[in-house]
Formats: structure tokens, sequence, C-alpha cells
């Protein structure tokens, strides 16, 4: 694997931008906070069930869905 280049899954940082600033801003966040990112993940998890979905509205033009508009 090259120096600075992520892979995740089937995608890599091409496809999903800068994922590794992506983590360390919400790592930061999350922290402040007095949780982990695992800890976050976790809630967003059981928040989703709890909804029977996403458990808030995704805003079209939003810079971690990649489409800038």
């Amino acid at each position: 694997m090259d120096r600075g280049v992520y892979h995740y899954g089937d995608y890599d940082v091409k496809q999903i931008g800068n994922i590794h600033a992506l983590y360390q801003e919400a790592e930061l966040l999350f922290a402040n906070c007095g949780i982990t990112l695992t800890d976050a993940v976790n809630i967003f998890l059981r928040q989703s069930i709890n909804a029977g979905g996403i458990p808030f509205p995704i805003i079209r033009g939003s810079r971690y869905l990649g489409n800038q508009e």
C-alpha cells in the first residue's frame, strides 16, 4: 500500500475523498464530547435501528456526501 493512500473495503481515496482527515476530524469532535469514534458509531447504529433508518435528514450538497453543489 502506498504511503498516504487509504483503502476501505471496495473504496479508495479517489472515490470517497480523504477519509483519513474525516476520521481525524470526527475523532477530535467526539473526544471533545467525551466519547470515542467507536462509541459514536455504536450510538449511530443503535439510533438507526430505533428510527428504522438514518436518524437525521440527509442534506444535498454536504461536503461529506462528496457532491459539492
